[in-house]
């Protein structure tokens, strides 16, 4: 029978070196400052985001509002604008009998009351350069006998008064031997009723389209 040597670890002997596993680094005194800096340096720097941010945040909600403001005022000013002229395209609407009447009755009235004075005051400067010549006044129908009491009454030069039915209401011409003139006060008339009844249209207009 043949023995083989059993070979046993020797615990005494001096233990093996372990100069191959890396040791913990610890911080040298020197370093500590350093690390110290950078961390407040990355402290102050979230600080600063995290300010900036937030300023963002409020500045965009601020424009936000802003922005609705403006747009609510806008259509606010708008639907009051429109309220506005509504209101007031109905009070003219209802006013538009009134104006008409003044159309029919009221401004030829006020041409017939008016006219004979107007024709006085344009034939007397005429009168002046006259001399002893006497003046033509040419009318429309009906209003000679009108113009005789008035001119009879207010003048001492000759004047001489002849109708003519192609006039219109309101129109005279009057002539001395080196100047005529015309008084035309229908043509006023006529550009009164047509602004009055251009406006009424364009009222209508706009309420026919809201």
């Amino acid at each position: 029978m043949t023995y083989q040597a059993l070979n046993l670890e020797d615990f005494s002997a001096t233990p093996r070196s372990h100069a191959s596993v890396p040791a913990k680094h610890t911080p040298v005194p020197d370093e500590l400052p350093i690390a110290r800096e950078k961390l407040e340096k990355t402290r102050l720097e979230g600080y600063e985001n995290g300010y900036r941010a937030g300023w963002d945040d409020c500045a965009k909600a601020e424009a936000e509002d802003q922005e609705r403001i403006s747009a609510e005022f806008a259509r606010n000013l708008q639907e009051l604008s429109f309220t506005f002229h509504e209101a007031k395209s109905h009070v003219l609407k209802m006013l538009e009998p009134l104006l008409n009447a003044l159309i029919a009755q009221l401004l030829p009235k006020t041409v017939t009351e008016t006219f004979a004075d107007k024709i006085l005051e344009e034939v007397l400067p005429l009168a002046e350069t006259a001399a002893d010549t006497p003046i033509e006044i040419v009318v429309s129908s009906g209003l000679r006998d009108q113009l005789e009491s008035l001119l009879s009454s207010s003048t001492q030069f000759p004047v001489q008064i002849r109708e003519e039915p192609t006039l219109a209401h309101g129109q005279a011409f009057l002539r001395s031997a080196t100047e005529e003139k015309e008084v035309d006060l229908t043509s006023a008339l006529e550009r009164i009723k047509d602004i009055i009844t251009g406006y009424n249209d364009l009222n209508t207009g706009a309420l026919d389209h809201g």
